[in-house]
């Protein structure tokens, strides 16, 4: 969170919230603020936004387990990572220990181009394991 503190602003939760209910529903939307949201459905999927701008990446984990989101292709130069991943549990269950949430990754779409994102949910402390999970998706920026 880059010094932003442990505790995410207001905005940041409702973004973090938006994002669950995106993946948790299987969603690309785009809300005409030049924001495009992606969740785990969309991987494989192939996305096209406009340079400019901002693509949201929300992707259910839960980090009392460890296992934490990673980019491991960041798609640059068609696509700059904005910072690192915000996490937010689950708000319905937020006094429980271990609760599921969602991290959220920030992009911001570049340069006209093409290139996969990709990610991998391990624990950063067990190298060479295979990880977990995987996401990809091929971003077109025009």
């Amino acid at each position: 969170m880059h010094g932003h503190g442990r505790h995410l602003s207001v905005a940041a939760r409702a973004r973090g919230l938006a994002g669950v209910t995106c993946a948790a529903m299987g969603c690309t939307s785009s809300d005409g603020s030049g924001s495009v949201s992606l969740g785990e459905s969309d991987a494989g999927r192939r996305v096209t936004v406009a340079a400019g701008e901002e693509v949201l990446l929300t992707l259910p984990a839960n980090r009392a387990t460890g296992y934490r989101w990673t980019v491991r292709h960041s798609a640059e130069p068609v696509l700059r990572v904005e910072g690192e991943a915000e996490y937010a549990q689950d708000s319905t269950r937020h006094r429980l220990t271990g609760v599921p949430g969602a991290e959220t990754f920030r992009f911001t779409a570049v340069e006209p181009g093409q290139a996969t994102l990709r990610l991998e949910y391990a624990r950063p402390w067990e190298p060479g394991v295979r990880p977990a999970r995987e996401f990809r998706v091929r971003i077109a920026v025009r």
